[in-house]
């Protein structure tokens, strides 16, 4: 299962509410996480979004159901901004 891409077709879109959620564009969080993780520039994301899975299982959801994770991640990313 593939996360759609956002309409620019550059970013996935659980990565842009990774971005959202931090408050940064797309482009100002990979130049962040390039600073930050120099050595492996996505490691920021794989964390955060393995992170939002396992909080999503304790909360109920089933491991692999990717429509609904990212349902839940939407209205966790409007949660966060809130």
């Amino acid at each position: 299962m593939t996360t759609p891409l956002t309409t620019d077709q550059q970013y996935t879109q659980r990565y842009v509410t990774y971005c959202a959620v931090h408050g940064k564009t797309p482009q100002q969080m990979l130049a962040h996480d390039k600073k930050e993780w120099p050595g492996g520039y996505m490691c920021g994301f794989t964390l955060w979004i393995s992170a939002r899975w396992q909080e999503w299982q304790k909360a109920g959801g089933r491991a692999g159901d990717h429509a609904a994770f990212d349902a839940w991640l939407g209205a966790y990313s409007i949660r966060e901004a809130a």
